[in-house]
């Protein structure tokens, strides 16, 4: 199902505002997935806000964003400023090399693993499909952040889009912003909340969610997060 889109991402790119959207609820994700390793910022800021045990994996089927994705996870452990942290990037992020269609199901274990928070930025045309790949294992009231849902929603994004608007699975909503690159382009991040294949009491996250969107309504004001989950 489909909620309205009214509020926007604070800063000015999705990166930037996707980050500030979303860093607040990872402390309560434990398990947070991503497909294509490009926007590689996303990583490195939402990592050290994990909870204890926490962890992110990243799927990169190009080789040569792969191998610039564990070059910066090296650079992120040198310095004087990094030499005593406690926790190594290392030790909560995962680099995975392939296509997630394929590796997803052979580097999750069924039963044991479940994803909290899983954000596509891929093809647009393969979301679907990633998407379908990784279902059996989220979390009931994950979140599902779809990138450049605006500059692709009417192409190769449009299945995905349709999918998650009609299911019974999804509350789903584009939450519009600037393209990462382009000031001057409007564009979107489609973010969706699974709600599970039956009935099942709310997530950490959604409830969290919830409140904030009480909140916003109370207050009469915008919000850069889904104004309905």
């Amino acid at each position: 199902m489909t909620t309205g889109s009214s509020g926007g991402w604070s800063g000015g790119g999705n990166g930037t505002g996707c980050r500030s959207w979303v860093r607040p609820k990872v402390p309560f994700c434990s398990s947070w997935w991503r497909i294509s390793g490009r926007n590689l910022w996303w990583r490195w800021g939402l990592w050290r806000v994990l909870p204890p045990g926490g962890r992110v994996v990243s799927f990169e089927k190009d080789l040569t964003w792969f191998l610039v994705a564990k070059r910066f996870m090296w650079q992120a452990n040198q310095g004087e400023k990094n030499a005593g942290l406690e926790t190594r990037v290392g030790d909560r992020v995962k680099l995975e090399w392939g296509d997630a269609r394929e590796v997803l199901p052979r580097v999750l274990r069924p039963g044991r693993d479940r994803i909290n928070l899983l954000f596509l930025d891929g093809t647009p045309k393969e979301y679907l499909d990633y998407l379908k790949a990784a279902e059996p294992f989220l979390e009931p009231g994950a979140l599902v952040v779809a990138d450049n849902a605006g500059v692709f929603g009417a192409g190769g994004l449009r299945p995905y889009l349709e999918y998650v608007r009609s299911s019974s699975q999804y509350r789903s909503e584009l939450v519009r912003c600037k393209l990462e690159w382009r000031e001057d382009v409007e564009d979107g991040i489609e973010i969706s909340t699974y709600l599970g294949p039956g009935p099942a009491g709310p997530s950490p996250i959604t409830a969290m969610m919830s409140k904030e969107a009480a909140a916003v309504g109370t207050e009469g004001s915008g919000s850069p997060g889904a104004a309905a989950v």
